[in-house]
């Protein structure tokens, strides 16, 4: 079963392991638009980061931050790396951006406060989280960068691909 440790930090998506991939699954209301029927989706593939509505998800939404948090479980190879792509977007779903407080985090996780703004900066410049802006008492803002997702489904649909061809 694939590395599914960072799926399990996002405190307020519950999880659940569908035939060896991992999906987010929530319980939201389903808004239809006047006049849609009534089995039709709730919305479209967001194509940018940007458009995504971090308080109103659709299922391909959920998906495409499914697959964005196991990229960061594969890619981000130090030992608390996979935690923050989950840390940032558990966050960024409930106020649209996170603040990863390193005093914090480097306590909850049992390492130094060096060890854990290490593992930010890795994760930014993977190319898994970006600095927005920064807050009222000065502490930077971040966003995940979804796209990483698609392009590690990308590559996972390839490689299943070329197994099954062969």
């Amino acid at each position: 079963m694939p590395r599914l440790k960072a799926l399990f930090f996002a405190q307020s998506l519950p999880i659940i392991a569908v035939s060896g991939r991992a999906t987010i699954t929530a319980q939201k209301k389903v808004n239809h638009p006047a006049g849609s029927p009534a089995g039709a989706p709730s919305c479209a593939l967001s194509k940018e980061r940007i458009e995504m509505d971090y308080r109103n998800l659709c299922d391909n939404d959920y998906e495409r931050l499914s697959d964005y948090i196991a990229a960061g479980a594969y890619s981000l190879r130090s030992r608390h790396g996979f935690r923050i792509p989950a840390l940032v977007v558990d966050q960024w779903r409930q106020q649209g951006y996170a603040v990863l407080r390193t005093n914090t985090l480097a306590q909850r996780f049992g390492v130094g406060r060096r060890t854990m703004w290490n593992t930010i900066r890795g994760a930014i410049e993977a190319g898994f989280i970006k600095e927005i802006g920064r807050n009222e008492d000065g502490r930077p803002m971040y966003v995940p960068v979804v796209e990483r997702g698609d392009e590690w489904r990308a590559q996972y649909n390839a490689r299943m691909a070329a197994h099954e061809a062969a």
